[in-house]
């Protein structure tokens, strides 16, 4: 027979008989079908159906069709905010930090955290605009801890975290405070670690402990940028640690 009449691309049926070779239309099917002696099975369609069924005993090799590429594994759902900052110490530095002599990265444990005492500021170079939310863990040693947002020069808004309890304060120029605009009632342990999450949207700010609000509070006329800090105060030690800035 002469092999090169048998065109590798036709999905027809070829029969043998002995008047010679006739075509019949394929049979429809979900998957293409190409029945060919298993001798002139192209190489290209071999090549492609690894798993082809092997020659029966007439001598027939079924070619296996394309196949179904598998379905796509399921990803995660987004975040609702796009991460602007984020960092852990690992690398047992605070990099786009300025830190007073009193802040340092330290190990607790086998974890890189930062850490500061006595009344010494830790301040982040970037600025942030318009909502925020800022996740991070304090672990209190002892004193009382300020985490500061939209810092803009004199004007800043600071969460104050100590054993006794939270509350949100605003600073509006170099003499003027605003103390004690929202407070939480319920009272923390040392040498714990705590998960805050400070966030301003709109005009609405709020303070989750552990996930569990600890206050809420409206400001008419909230700042809109500004940078992130760190306060500690006198005969404090606090330890700081996974910071996260996104979008609420």
């Amino acid at each position: 027979m002469n092999t090169s009449s048998i065109a590798p691309r036709c999905l027809v049926l070829i029969v043998l008989s002995a008047s010679g070779c006739s075509a019949l239309p394929a049979l429809v099917r979900p998957t293409p079908t190409l029945w060919l002696p298993a001798e002139f099975a192209p190489a290209a369609a071999q090549e492609a159906a690894p798993q082809a069924v092997a020659a029966t005993a007439s001598g027939w090799t079924q070619a296996a069709g394309p196949t179904q590429a598998p379905a796509a594994a399921p990803t995660a759902a987004a975040p609702s905010g796009a991460t602007e900052y984020q960092e852990d110490f690992e690398d047992g530095q605070a990099q786009g930090w300025r830190l007073d002599p009193h802040w340092k990265v330290i190990l607790d444990g086998s974890n890189h955290v930062l850490a500061g005492e006595d009344h010494t500021w830790a301040d982040f170079g970037q600025d942030f605009s318009g909502d925020l939310r800022e996740t991070l863990r304090v672990k209190l040693m002892r004193g009382r801890i300020h985490v500061v947002f939209h810092r803009d020069d004199f004007k800043r808004y600071f969460v104050g975290f100590e054993t006794g309890g939270t509350e949100l304060n605003r600073q509006e120029s170099e003499t003027q405070f605003s103390t004690d605009l929202a407070r939480g009632t319920s009272t923390f342990t040392t040498n714990r670690w705590y998960q805050l999450e400070i966030v301003l949207q709109g005009t609405t700010l709020e303070l989750l402990v552990d996930g569990q609000r600890a206050w809420s509070y409206t400001d008419s006329h909230p700042f809109t940028h500004g940078n992130i800090a760190f306060e500690a105060f006198e005969d404090s030690l606090v330890y700081v640690d996974d910071i996260v800035v996104s979008t609420p």
